[in-house]
């Protein structure tokens, strides 16, 4: 049975089994890989992936923010890591007060 359904699903594209679905009132989705996600217009628009850039000036891709407020502006960008013990002195002097 499984083989029978492979062979018929493979048959045509995702679309067309997505509309056939959806018709038929199923509720359905593709499911994409990463290189299909990292594209999507909806994953784009909403800002869920941004860029930053690392030490050496290289850009990075990262998951943005999941949560999006009306009102507060949502960066396409991050700012990069500080480097390696960059913060150690004002961590410890913070610690040291408590």
């Amino acid at each position: 049975m499984s083989a029978a359904l492979g062979d018929a699903l493979a048959a045509h594209p995702t679309a067309h089994w997505t509309r056939v679905l959806e018709q038929a009132g199923i509720p359905c989705g593709p499911l994409n890989d990463v290189s299909q996600v990292v594209s999507d217009p909806q994953v784009l628009t909403r800002r869920m992936i941004v860029s930053a850039r690392d030490a050496a000036g290289n850009e990075l891709k990262m998951a943005g923010n999941p949560v999006k407020l009306a009102g507060h502006a949502d960066s396409g960008t991050r700012d990069p890591a500080p480097a390696l013990d960059a913060d150690r002195e004002a961590i410890l002097a913070e610690l040291a007060d408590d």
